[in-house]
């Protein structure tokens, strides 16, 4: 075989060598960037049976919060609980428990959202009777002291219920309570 022959055969080759691999990469699904990728999202790591107290400036417990289930997803600064409780300490006042099914931290442990059906608590203290309230998806902005939510609210505390649609707490003294529409009332005079 003459040598420009084989030189063109071989440059054949190349070029259909070339465009295979070309072909095949464009047939390779791309990856994409971590936390970027199609599906559910895969947590960073899990820790079973949570818990983490917060302390104030002075050492004293500030929050407590628990779960059966924390995941962590970095890339979203996000955490994902099941069953969460939450104490809100106040050392002047008895403290709030909260409860939900699901919850979730955002914003750099800021925020904590309370997703579901939400129960809080307040035991009877010297001066007090307890306090039960029942809503739905609840937003705590540790920052602010405030737990709010736009759903119905109930609270009972003795034979006293309020209800109505949207509320704020503020669980810092003087504790505060806001219910923002629909608001209705029963209270037993003793």
């Amino acid at each position: 075989m003459p040598v420009p022959e084989q030189r063109t055969r071989i440059f054949g080759l190349l070029l259909l060598a070339a465009a295979g691999v070309i072909w095949w990469f464009q047939q390779r699904p791309e990856e994409a960037p971590a936390g970027k990728r199609g599906g559910p999202a895969v947590p960073d790591y899990i820790v079973n049976g949570f818990n983490v107290t917060v302390m104030d400036e002075k050492g004293a417990p500030w929050r407590h919060l628990e779960a059966d289930v924390m995941q962590r997803f970095e890339a979203e600064d996000r955490s994902e609980l099941n069953h969460p409780k939450l104490v809100v300490f106040e050392h002047d006042r008895p403290h709030w428990k909260l409860r939900a099914k699901r919850g979730r931290i955002t914003s750099h442990h800021e925020v904590i959202e309370l997703l579901g059906a939400c129960t809080i608590e307040q035991s009877d203290g010297p001066e007090s009777t307890p306090v039960y309230l029942r809503t739905r998806d609840l937003r705590i902005d540790n920052r602010k002291h405030l737990a709010e939510t736009a759903q119905a609210v109930t609270i009972e505390s003795g034979a006293n219920r309020l209800s109505g649609v949207g509320m704020q707490l503020w669980f810092k003294t003087p504790m505060r309570l806001k219910l923002l529409s629909k608001v209705r009332s029963h209270y037993e005079i003793q």
